[in-house]
């Protein structure tokens, strides 16, 4: 076994989230009279937490800050959060296979989401531990302090660690802490982006992370 600790992305890495998000974006944009955006769009907008997603998303809105316009996109998201997200097909089986090593969630969505989709999914028997993009104040990734907050938490060694996900910022984090990268071909990110993130591995699909993960 290459890794003793396994740390996932959640959007774009296991759960394909797009719909609810762009359902939410575009009730936020529809609440300030603007016309929607395509759900290509809005994904190329996610990965730098809500804020950022919001401010990009709803960037001609008119009359409220951005912080009242947040509040906003959240309340619509957490009444959509799993209409149409779903686990990208073979997740669940790379986990199974996986759950002798222990894993966590490293996101940039909100914890109080990221921990209600990974209960709602029955997945909490998988992660020792959900960060979101609020878990430590201040910091999201690719600050390398919220990485060295979750290995303190976790107690895990940071050298047989891996940082599995398919945005930049993913890569940005590992490189940042001195560990190994993994990025999917399959989620928001472009073939072109992903092949662009000079990541230590790459996986077309979760088996292939099961593979690269147990060294095969």
């Amino acid at each position: 076994m290459k890794y003793d600790f396994l740390v996932f992305d959640l959007d774009g890495t296991l759960i394909d989230s797009q719909k609810d998000l762009a359902s939410a974006v575009n009730l936020t944009r529809k609440n300030y009279g603007l016309a929607p955006l395509s759900t290509g769009e809005i994904k190329s907008f996610v990965g730098n937490g809500v804020t950022v997603l919001v401010a990009n998303a709803v960037s001609e809105r008119k009359g409220e800050t951005l912080e009242e316009a947040v509040r906003r996109f959240n309340n619509y998201y957490a009444s959509c959060l799993l209409d149409e997200t779903k686990p990208y097909d073979g997740v669940e089986d790379m986990l199974e296979t996986l759950k002798d090593i222990p894993k966590a969630v490293l996101s940039n969505k909100p914890e109080l989401f990221s921990k209600e989709i990974i209960k709602r999914l029955g997945w909490q028997k998988h992660f020792i531990e959900v960060f979101g993009g609020d878990s430590v104040k201040g910091a999201k990734k690719p600050d390398p302090l919220v990485w060295f907050e979750l290995i303190k938490k976790t107690n895990f060694n940071p050298k047989k660690s891996i940082m599995i996900g398919d945005g930049i910022n993913d890569v940005k984090i590992a490189k940042a802490a001195k560990v190994d990268s993994l990025s999917v071909f399959y989620g928001f990110s472009s073939k072109e982006a992903v092949e662009s993130f000079k990541s230590d591995f790459t996986a077309q699909t979760p088996q292939d992370i099961v593979d690269i993960v147990l060294g095969k």
